[in-house]
């Protein structure tokens, strides 16, 4: 089972820990205490040499059997939760139908996305029974349920009751929003160190309930991050396709993320790109004319770019155009570009291994001579020199 990630747990007669099977889902989030009861009475009907496979009313299934006297008396395993792909409701229409309140809601699509889904489940059935016949000589049934009472109160309309024991983790929703919150105006700000200090906060914010498969918890928290920073990034004034561009990268990355321990670096690395987005590419004192120009110069670098050519662009006139933007800026459209052609070429250099002539061609150079007195006159060295004190860590 653990192939396929799937938990499993063992209770004894008395059923003690029962409530836990599901990581705390029912009892610590949900509340649904009665729900738990009624599960230990629907356990007593099970028989010595009966695997049941059951599915809950959030589509999460189990395998439950009693495990022969030989071992332990009266002892029962649990196995799961998982989902199978071709039959489980996906988790956003499941959640909606519950009609929990958002932060509670929030709770249990994390917890949801984080068990595993299962593309081949008769084969993972197949391996259960298999498993369970080694455990006993006669034959072994199997027996396809569902506890029909598991959540109806919700499915029918009716309120949510929280008991008197969640009060606790309210209190933390609270402090893990209130985190959120900040985080996201820091990164707005592009104030790299409260961002961080917001970040800690937000991680260790945890709400009650043990997910059951950590590392998928681990990638949704992160992919969470990642739609929060895409936001604040926004506000700030960054162009979407600047945005979009680091957010598939960081998708791609939590995607294939191995190791929980990179879950902290990878969080880290989110915030200070973010932010860098913000510092490079948001210009919210300027002018919706004025950034709509810088973000047409910064995505066609590589083309020929002039004052004429912006300008029809803009639906200005040339003269309008020149005086507004160095009005705003401090610098000629000229100059502008210019420096944003060498500072392209700058983080290729550090960035990449590309070479120089290509670098140079992909920043809108081509001649290079012409650039190369240009890099040098701008940096105080050659383009080689800088990738190789880059390279040595002597420039950040």
């Amino acid at each position: 089972m653990e192939a396929f990630g799937i938990p499993f747990r063992v209770f004894n007669a008395g059923m003690d820990g029962l409530d836990s099977f599901d990581g705390g889902l029912y009892r610590d989030v949900l509340g649904y205490h009665e729900d738990i009861r009624m599960l230990r009475v629907a356990m007593a009907s099970i028989k010595p040499h009966e695997l049941f496979l059951e599915t809950d009313a959030l589509g999460n299934s189990y395998f439950i059997c009693l495990l022969p006297d030989t071992y332990w008396p009266d002892v029962f395993l649990f196995i799961g939760p998982w989902r199978n792909n071709e039959t489980a409701e996906p988790v956003p229409v499941v959640v909606s139908k519950l009609n929990l309140p958002a932060p509670v809601a929030a709770k249990v699509t994390e917890y949801l996305y984080g068990v595993p889904l299962i593309k081949d489940a008769w084969a993972l059935r197949r391996l259960a029974l298999t498993l369970f016949s080694c455990t006993h000589s006669d034959s072994v049934q199997v027996r396809i349920g569902r506890l029909d009472h598991f959540i109806t109160r919700q499915s029918d309309g009716e309120t949510y009751n929280p008991q008197a024991g969640e009060l606790f983790s309210l209190k933390r929703y609270e402090e893990r929003y209130a985190h959120e919150n900040a985080l996201v105006q820091a990164v707005t700000d592009n104030d790299i160190q409260e961002a961080l200090r917001h970040l800690d906060g937000w991680l260790n914010a945890r709400t009650g309930v043990v997910n059951s498969n950590l590392a998928d918890a681990q990638r949704f928290q992160l992919l969470t991050l990642n739609t929060l920073l895409r936001k604040g990034v926004e506000r700030a004034g960054a162009h979407p396709a600047h945005i979009d561009a680091v957010s598939g990268e960081f998708v791609y990355r939590v995607g294939t993320l191995e190791r929980i321990r990179e879950v902290g670096v990878l969080a880290e690395e989110m915030i200070r790109r973010y932010a860098g987005l913000v510092s490079q590419f948001a210009w919210p004192d300027y002018s919706a004319l004025v950034r709509q120009t810088i973000n047409t110069i910064d995505f066609n670098l590589r083309n020929p770019l002039s004052l004429r050519v912006l300008a029809e662009l803009a639906h200005v006139s040339h003269g309008y155009l020149s005086a507004r933007f160095k009005q705003e800026t401090g610098k000629t459209l000229t100059d502008f570009i210019n420096a944003r052609r060498l500072h392209r070429a700058a983080h290729l250099l550090g960035a990449t291994l590309m070479p120089v002539q290509q670098i140079a061609a992909q920043c809108g150079y081509m001649d290079m001579s012409y650039f190369a007195r240009q890099f040098r006159r701008h940096y105080g060295m050659t383009a080689k020199g800088y990738r190789d004190a880059k390279i040595a860590g002597m420039i950040k």
